[in-house]
């Protein structure tokens, strides 16, 4: 899977001359372009956003998926009519089941299209005596909690977040269940929340773990967590 996504508005400015006009106009041609060469096609593409001309070499390769970073209805409406998979970071299972899978669908069906895959990227953390959740929430997503989009998202799944306030945004995820934290069994179970609600594959990221205790407990944490899954 080749994911991607637009970037902030922000970011966008601070890396092109300006920000996308259209930033789902934008990823819908982005995609197409990139498929149409994993396709092997000839490509004479030149826009607003994008020029491209030319053609892959062929060589022996698997399939590959593009997937689509997504975090409201627009976009998902948008990854529903160009992409293989949505991607969802620090969405809730809620959310995805109420908001996000039928814009998918809807944007699926408006092209006559299968509707894509779900990857939802969700942050664990076992609850250890010793381990400072908040800390590691902020070690994991401090940066998105400060984001525009990533707070609208939060807020519009009814999960309190300021980005002014990224500290209590990090107690919010927790109280949430948003950062997934608990016993092994009890991330296990929550987890089952998220292929309930619709998700194909769920990716689990102990990068909050990894940065603030290192390699040795963050595989700890996703072997627990790996057992627990099976019993």
């Amino acid at each position: 899977v080749a994911g991607c996504g637009r970037g902030s508005a922000d970011l966008q400015a601070g890396t092109m001359a300006a920000a996308y006009r259209s930033p789902l106009g934008a990823t819908e041609e982005y995609v197409k372009v990139v498929r149409a060469l994993l396709d092997g096609e000839p490509v004479a593409h030149e826009s607003e956003y994008f020029t491209a001309m030319g053609r892959l070499l062929p060589v022996p390769a698997p399939p590959v998926e593009i997937g689509v970073g997504v975090l409201r209805p627009g976009m998902a409406k948008a990854a529903g009519r160009v992409a293989d998979v949505a991607v969802t970071w620090l969405a809730p299972h809620w959310y995805l089941r109420d908001v996000l899978r039928p814009a998918l669908a809807e944007g699926a069906a408006a092209v006559g299209r299968k509707e894509p895959r779900v990857v939802s990227v969700v942050h664990v953390a076992v609850a250890r005596s010793a381990r400072n959740l908040r800390r590691t929430v902020l070690a994991a997503v401090g940066p998105h909690l400060s984001a525009v989009h990533y707070t609208d998202m939060l807020r519009r799944a009814g999960v309190e977040v300021d980005r002014r306030d990224p500290v209590r945004g990090a107690e919010a995820l927790l109280d949430a269940k948003v950062f997934v934290t608990g016993t092994p069994a009890e991330i296990a179970e929550e987890l089952d929340r998220y292929r309930a609600a619709g998700v194909d594959e769920v990716v689990l990221n102990v990068g909050g773990v990894y940065a603030t205790e290192g390699e040795a407990s963050a595989l700890r944490d996703l072997r627990d967590i790996a057992r627990a899954e099976r019993e």
